[in-house]
């Protein structure tokens, strides 16, 4: 489930305890339009490796992303959802160019072969990211509510990743694109969703379960989400929670990576023999951290968000906040 789906769930959690606007925490009422706005920023210095290994970027590499989302949901009789989100999106990688030379006994010697020598990893690109199109409906209102969740995620256009290098050759004139909007292939995920509230308490416990199938050549995924959120006033809702994706069979190599041995071996010095090539698959396993805050004003609810991927496999371990606003219309 994305950033963005899983505050609004809650936002309109805190809408059921303090306004009959919204019949439900997945399903929006029968005429009821929900427009949710988005924006944040994720940042990280290390990745972890496929297998898991969290290691940080070499030549003194960051990577940052910020995005801006619209999503829309409408209520249909029958308890039938239709939604729709769609994300402009940045990003950018960072690092010092090296000077790699792969015979030292025979060093560049002209202006040209010190050129073609000269390695920069640094890219960037913006533009809109995947769409995200869904159907729900509420199977049961009380005293659980449980929901199916059909979402079908679809590239916009951009450049899916490639190898670092093309041809797998390295050499300045054959670096590509390293970044990436998305992963440039199309997703088609069910979860079943189960929500309950603790009345006395006014506590709120959401849980997710899901089958993420992920065309194109990646490896299916499992997708879970648990979440636990606590009313301060009528008003005011906190919540945390942990949220998965575990990759349940190896997808197809999409190309070749190149990772550093040694990350800390600064530019200057950084010799050929620092590097290992690996096999670059689309497969992503994620543990991510989520807290934040929602605070409804005047009918609106603000959505604070952190989140942080605390373990993961060939995955970048990002920390990222987001700010959002949710709007009903009846």
């Amino acid at each position: 489930m994305s950033p963005s789906v899983s505050s609004s769930l809650l936002a309109v959690l805190l809408l059921l305890l303090s306004s009959p606007a919204l019949a439900s925490p997945w399903v929006a009422r029968k005429g009821t339009t929900v427009i949710s706005i988005n924006a944040g920023a994720d940042f990280a210095t290390s990745e972890f490796l496929p297998d898991g290994k969290n290691q940080d970027f070499p030549l003194d590499g960051n990577f940052n992303s910020y995005f801006l989302s619209v999503a829309g949901r409408y209520g249909f009789p029958m308890g039938f959802e239709l939604s729709l989100k769609a994300t402009l999106k940045g990003v950018s990688y960072r690092a010092d160019p090296i000077l790699l030379v792969v015979d030292p006994s025979n060093p560049p010697q002209t202006l040209q072969e010190h050129r073609d020598a000269i390695l920069n990893f640094t890219e960037q690109d913006f533009g809109l990211a995947d769409l995200h199109l869904g159907v729900a409906h509420q199977h049961l209102k009380a005293p659980v509510v449980i929901a199916s969740h059909l979402i079908l995620k679809v590239p916009a256009g951009y450049s899916k990743p490639t190898g670092t290098f093309r041809d797998d050759t390295p050499g300045s004139a054959n670096i590509q694109d390293d970044v990436a909007l998305g992963d440039g292939q199309v997703d088609l995920e069910y979860s079943l969703q189960l929500g309950y509230v603790i009345p006395p308490t006014k506590t709120v416990l959401e849980l997710d379960a899901g089958y993420r199938v992920r065309f194109g050549g990646p490896g299916h995924q499992f997708a879970g989400l648990f979440k636990v959120g606590q009313f301060i006033t009528k008003y005011v809702l906190l919540y945390g929670g942990l949220e998965t994706a575990i990759t349940l069979f190896d997808g197809d190599e999409v190309g070749k990576s190149f990772v550093a041995i040694d990350p800390s071996v600064p530019a200057g010095s950084f010799p050929v023999t620092n590097i290992s090539p690996i096999p670059l698959t689309l497969d992503r396993d994620y543990l991510m951290v989520r807290a934040g805050v929602i605070v409804r004003v005047l009918k609106r609810e603000w959505v604070l968000n952190f989140a942080h991927t605390a373990w993961g496999k060939n995955v970048t371990r990002t920390t990222g906040f987001s700010l959002g606003v949710i709007l009903p219309f009846t």
